[in-house]
């Protein structure tokens, strides 16, 4: 159906003079880069950010044991541009870790907000570090001695990954998502 048969149906109908602009806007949705701490509890924080302030990485772990293993971490812009680290707090092998970029990737490009749930607080957010991190379409930025323990990511979608259960059902879990207190 071409666009001006769209509008003119949306206008023509009995919803307000205002419901093509709503319905363009919601249509193409906003490009507000976005990043909210929403809930602390104990040392249970949840995060609301867009995509384009997360960044995923594997990094190598040498071991003194000679076993290969990966550290899975993902970078997060804050509001006042400095990077905090969401990091997997166990050790994991290179294909793991290579399929959780996969799968956390794929939620990162499908959605237009995400909720992340992990574990710490603020504590060294001021101190910044020699490691730099781009975001491609924000710029490149210091990190921070910020450390978070990964729990869950969601999308707006629906789409789910757990530090531990992957995209199994329940997802986030207790005690995510966190209640008022």
């Amino acid at each position: 159906m071409p666009w001006k048969v769209i509008i003119k149906n949306i206008t023509n109908s009995r919803v307000n003079r205002y419901s093509p602009l709503f319905f363009i806007f919601f249509s193409f949705g906003c490009s507000t880069s976005t990043f909210k701490v929403s809930k602390q509890w104990k040392s249970a924080t949840e995060i609301f950010v867009t995509p384009d302030r997360v960044i995923l990485e594997c990094e190598k772990l040498d071991r003194d044991d000679g076993v290969i293993a990966s550290g899975f971490m993902m970078h997060v812009l804050d509001d006042k541009k400095r990077v905090l680290t969401i990091a997997q707090s166990n050790a994991i092998d290179p294909e793991s870790c290579n399929d959780r970029l996969i799968a956390i990737g794929k939620i990162l490009k499908t959605g237009n907000n995400l909720y992340i749930a992990a574990w710490g607080d603020f504590e060294g957010a001021d101190v910044r570090t020699d490691y730099k991190y781009h975001f491609p379409k924000i710029g490149t930025f210091h990190g921070s001695k910020m450390s978070f323990q990964f729990a869950a990511i969601t999308n707006d979608k629906g789409a789910c990954f757990s530090a531990h259960h992957g995209p199994e059902k329940p997802c986030p879990r207790a005690p995510f998502p966190l209640k008022d207190n």
